[in-house]
């Protein structure tokens, strides 16, 4: 007789620890609902699952107004939306953890290697880095601060460095080979950290890739086993139990058979 395939739990058993509004709800309907309030990535994003949803819905994640988005967005310059040259996205979306982190604001809630397309991340940088904490963008956004953005360490860390820029430069810049060099310098030293972040993303992605290559030998090896016991057993007649039990005087002799076929 084959097996029986076990019923499938309904949605809301699966769903029990998660708020009775959207507990029956599926994973498209879910997307839907927050999608009409909030600005998300796309539903088929990398990252975008359930628990990524739930997280949103109960405010565990950071998420951001639609309507509030869209009134800052229509307010934006061309000059607002360039962003620096060579950004490498990994290490845009560290420093916007961090910046989140700083504020005191609820995280994003994606892995390091594991977050959505670059223009759902880089609308959420925008909004949240009004100051250009991050550096991700070349300008920052003309309008009131308030005080937890101004003084978030990111932002002072970042004054810092400009007003040591100027105070190093100021004057130099104005002799003609100057300007040229360290813009040079400056691309470069931009293409370095984003290649740095690059190997440091793709590093990971190969270790856990190394990890699942692992767990997926290891179930191939136990199936083997499993599979070659059984077919052992139906091609002899006995449970394999009775074959290998140390009274059965072709127990070792069996159990090198089973050890051949295994290893094959």
């Amino acid at each position: 007789m084959l097996p029986t395939r076990a019923a499938r739990p309904n949605i809301a058993n699966a769903n029990a620890n998660e708020p009775e509004a959207i507990r029956n709800l599926k994973k498209k309907a879910l997307y839907k609902l927050l999608n009409d309030r909030f600005l998300l990535p796309e539903e088929n994003s990398k990252g975008v699952n359930r628990q990524y949803l739930v997280g949103v819905y109960t405010g565990a994640l950071y998420r951001i107004d639609l309507m509030e988005y869209k009134r800052f967005e229509i307010e934006l310059t061309p000059a607002q939306l360039k962003k620096t040259p060579f950004l490498n996205t990994a290490d845009a979306y560290v420093k916007l953890s961090r910046l989140l982190e700083e504020l005191g604001l609820s995280p994003l809630g994606f892995d390091i290697g594991a977050f959505p397309e670059d223009t759902w991340l880089y609308k959420v940088i925008r909004f949240v880095d009004r100051n250009n904490a991050t550096g991700v963008y070349l300008e920052r956004v003309n309008a009131p601060l308030p005080q937890n953005i101004a003084n978030s360490p990111s932002s002072v860390m970042m004054r810092a460095k400009r007003n040591a820029e100027h105070f190093l430069i100021n004057g130099i810049m104005q002799v003609k080979s100057v300007y040229p060099a360290l813009k040079t310098l400056w691309d470069c030293h931009k293409k370095e950290i984003s290649r740095r972040r690059e190997v440091e993303q793709l590093t990971r992605e190969l270790d856990a890739s190394r990890q699942r290559l692992e767990a997926d030998r290891a179930a191939l090896n136990a199936a083997l086993s499993r599979a070659s016991m059984v077919v052992f057993s139906a091609g002899t007649g006995q449970q394999i139990d009775e074959l290998l039990d140390d009274d059965n005087a072709n127990a070792e002799h069996h159990r090198l058979q089973l050890m051949d076929i295994t290893a094959m």
